[in-house]
C-alpha cells in the first residue's frame, strides 16, 4: 500500500551519495586539531592503513606457493633450495601478520579522526535544524541515534571495507590462481561456488535477523528516551509529584 492511504510516513534511505560523504572522513579525513599538518598526516595514516590492508593480502597469498616450492624442493632432494624457500615463507608470513597488526594500530588514529569529524558535523547539523523539529524529536532518542549511527559508520567501514571486500579479492585471485598456475579449473569453480553459496547465506540470515535487530533498537530507543526526558525534567516531575507515574512509565 501507498504511505499516503495508510497514513504512515515515507520511509527515509540514505543515497548512495549520502552515504560516501559520511564514509569519506575513514578514506580522506580533514584536519581535527588546529595544527596545521594535521590534515596531512590524518590522510597519510589512512592511506597507510589500505597500504597496509594490500600488503598483507599479498603475504597471504604468496606465502603458501613458498611452502608448496619448499614441499617441492624436499621431494626432489634440493635441500639448499627447501630451506632457502622455508626461510622465505617464515618471512612472508611474519610480515604478513606484521602488517595486520600495523594496520590495526594505523587504523586507531583514523577511526579517532573521523570520529570526532562525524560528531562536529552531526553535532552542527542539529544545531541547524528547525525549533519545530526539536518540539516534536525526544531528547533521548536524538542523543542515542546520534551515538548509535557514528557507531555504524565505524562497523561499516571496518568489516565491509577492512575485511569483507579484501577477503572476496583474495578468494578471487586464489580462484585465478588454481584455474592458471595450477591449471585445475574444477577447484577454482569449486571453491567459487561454495563461497557464494556462503555470501548468500549470510545474506539471507542477516536479513531474516534484522526484524529482531530492529526490534532491539527501537525498544533501546524508548529506553534511553523515557530516562533522559524524565530526568531533564526532574523540577515538573517533582511538581507534580509523578515520580511513581515517571518509573511505572520506564519499567
Amino acid at each position: 500500500q501507498d504511505s499516503s492511504s495508510t497514513g504512515q510516513p515515507p520511509k527515509k534511505t540514505l543515497s548512495r551519495s549520502a552515504i560516501l560523504t559520511l564514509l569519506k572522513p575513514y578514506f580522506w579525513p580533514d584536519a581535527t586539531t588546529h595544527q596545521d599538518d594535521n590534515a596531512m598526516w590524518n590522510r597519510v595514516r589512512a592511506i597507510m592503513t589500505w597500504v597496509c590492508v594490500i600488503s598483507s593480502k599479498v603475504c597471504n597469498l604468496y606465502s603458501p606457493m613458498m611452502i608448496g616450492w619448499a614441499s617441492t624442493a624436499l621431494a626432489h632432494q634440493d635441500y639448499a633450495s627447501c630451506i632457502y624457500y622455508s626461510i622465505g615463507y617464515a618471512a612472508i608470513q611474519w610480515l604478513g601478520s606484521t602488517l595486520k597488526e600495523g594496520q590495526s594500530l594505523v587504523y586507531l588514529k583514523v577511526a579517532q579522526a573521523a570520529f570526532i569529524q562525524l560528531s562536529e558535523t552531526t553535532f552542527r547539523h542539529l544545531h541547524s535544524l528547525s525549533l519545530d523539529w526539536h518540539l516534536r524529536k525526544k531528547l533521548g532518542e536524538v542523543i542515542r541515534s546520534m551515538d548509535r549511527g557514528i557507531a555504524a559508520c565505524d562497523t561499516l567501514m571496518k568489516y565491509l571495507f577492512l575485511w569483507l571486500v579484501p577477503a572476496l579479492a583474495e578468494c578471487i585471485i586464489v580462484c585465478i590462481i588454481f584455474a592458471t598456475y595450477f591449471h585445475y579449473a574444477p577447484l577454482a569453480i569449486s571453491v567459487f561456488y561454495f563461497v557464494w553459496l556462503y555470501i548468500i547465506w549470510t545474506i539471507l540470515v542477516t536479513l531474516w535477523r534484522k526484524k529482531f535487530r530492529k526490534a532491539v533498537v527501537k525498544s533501546d530507543n524508548e529506553w534511553h528516551d523515557r530516562c533522559t526526558d524524565s530526568l531533564l525534567n526532574f523540577e515538573t516531575v517533582k511538581y507534580f509529584t509523578a515520580e511513581d507515574y515517571e518509573a511505572q512509565r520506564f519499567a
